[in-house]
């Protein structure tokens, strides 16, 4: 019997772990996850998860062996250590000759540094089967990935099947192999139970800020802001600012000392509260509005999604996945990066406008629900449609 072979991208339980894994309670076949280990970090937050997550479903788990270097890089530094990974490719590649593919399997590979291995493995293999490259971020099209897009623009055994988590995603991944054997599709990022207090909303007192710390996510421009108008902040009633994240993915490159940088901005009396890492279901019950303030395009934003799930208002750049979410005036409502004037005016008209916060609730909450439906029939069609 067929099974789902699942090809996790990290040790680490963030956003597209838990969503591949929540993504899996719709996939009828037996799954079998192959979660990545390094030195130090055996996977053990992510098998937790799945382990939570599929008790009543049939599944099983293996690890594959990742070298440290493919989480030593980011995007910024890939090229100039081009040999690093491609001999961190080829030791995951050695790897996944220990995985035991059929014919009729399918293969979800769930990022892009599992992605290269097991493209250039089931092709010297083979394999003539179904292969789903999820991609949850914007493609790279530079360096050693100039190899995969050119595979992907072949016609090989497999069946190719490349899923984004945006429409914004797709397009790019388009854009870059459109191969005429290669199927397109947009799979939105799933929310799962989050288990959050609902609150009434009455009053909006705390904003929360979730994000990994990184400086595409903008979240220096919230301390920024929050100089401007710390004043005007506490007149509207406003008691604190909470940022939760770490930087959960211990890359090297552009945001190597960004906490740092943040704390820096900081000064005594702000609103400005950093809450560390923290359990969604604790965050969600905690805020009474969300910012997400990325200064670029993001291929989804699930913490939107969430906090749509658990009631709340939202304002948000709108850049890339987001803006399909984010609908201005409708689910929630947009602003341009740094402008810190049009935030405030955005914050201003949700907190005193009882009735517009309502409707936006009721909105987002709706968009939630009908895109949750269609990603549910999506997924099964993906795994069963020959």
């Amino acid at each position: 019997m067929s099974k789902c072979i699942i090809l996790l991208n990290s040790p680490y339980l963030g956003g597209a772990e838990r969503s591949i894994i929540l993504q899996s309670l719709h996939i009828p076949q037996e799954c079998l996850f192959i979660v990545p280990t390094l030195e130090g970090d055996n996977g053990r937050d992510v098998i937790s998860f799945i382990n939570e997550t599929k008790k009543d479903h049939n599944y099983k788990i293996e690890s594959l062996c990742y070298p440290s270097a493919l989480y030593q890089v980011s995007r910024s530094g890939a090229i100039g250590r081009l040999f690093t990974l491609t001999y961190s490719f080829l030791l995951v590649f050695l790897e996944l000759r220990r995985i035991h593919i059929n014919a009729q399997d399918i293969i979800w590979i769930n990022g892009n540094k599992v992605g290269f291995p097991t493209l250039i493995y089931l092709t010297i293999k083979g394999f003539k089967g179904k292969m789903i490259w999820h991609f949850r971020d914007y493609p790279y099209d530079k360096g050693v990935f100039k190899i995969v897009w050119a595979l992907l623009r072949k016609n090989l055994s497999m069946k190719k099947v490349l899923v984004s988590n945006s429409n914004s995603v797709t397009s790019e991944v388009r854009r870059i192999c459109n191969g005429s054997d290669n199927v397109f599709k947009t799979l939105y990022n799933p929310v799962g139970k989050i288990g959050a207090k609902k609150k009434s909303h009455n009053q909006i007192k705390r904003i929360g800020i979730v994000s990994m710390f990184a400086p595409w996510k903008g979240i220096h421009t919230i301390l920024e802001f929050e100089k401007l108008y710390h004043k005007e902040l506490k007149d509207l009633g406003i008691e604190s600012i909470d940022i939760y994240g770490g930087d959960i993915y211990k890359t090297a490159g552009a945001h190597d000392d960004y906490l740092n940088q943040l704390k820096r901005l900081y000064k005594n009396g702000s609103l400005i509260k950093f809450r560390g890492r923290q359990s969604p279901s604790v965050i969600y019950s905690d805020i009474d509005l969300l910012i997400h303030p990325s200064i670029d395009k993001e291929p989804f934003g699930r913490i939107i999604a969430e906090a749509f799930s658990c009631g709340l208002p939202v304002i948000s750049t709108g850049l890339g996945g987001s803006g399909e979410l984010v609908l201005n005036k409708v689910t929630g409502l947009t602003y341009f990066p740094y402008d810190h004037s049009g935030l405030f005016q955005s914050l201003s008209t949700i907190v005193r406008n009882d009735k517009f916060r309502s409707e936006l609730i009721k909105n987002s909450s709706e968009h939630l629900v009908s895109i949750e439906k269609e990603q549910r029939e999506l997924i099964q069609q993906l795994v069963l449609k020959a």
